[in-house]
């Protein structure tokens, strides 16, 4: 298992683009864990593999990405967008 804090951290776009294609490729074979509030890397990564913590207080609460996908509505805005206005991320700047 890799952890990687903000992985967007020190990297422009090109290399961003590139580290993102070569961690989904070899994904079947080795766990990635990253923190990003990175928009390119939330559009690129499915759904389903999303983790958002939200705090509030000492109390840490950890959403899955299919229940998010769940209450996303079906609009052309990507998903990075819908999750910036969603109520979630409203309560998690408390």
């Amino acid at each position: 298992i890799y952890l990687i804090d903000e992985l967007e951290n020190s990297m422009g776009f090109q290399s961003l683009d590139l580290m993102v294609e070569i961690l989904l490729e070899q994904s079947d074979k080795i766990q990635f864990i990253f923190t990003t509030h990175h928009p390119y890397i939330f559009n690129n990564v499915d759904i389903k593999y999303w983790k958002i913590l939200t705090r509030k207080g000492s109390i840490v609460t950890v959403n899955r990405g299919e229940e998010l996908n769940k209450t996303f509505s079906k609009s052309h805005q990507d998903p990075y967008t819908q999750l910036i206005n969603s109520e979630l991320f409203e309560r998690g700047i408390r």
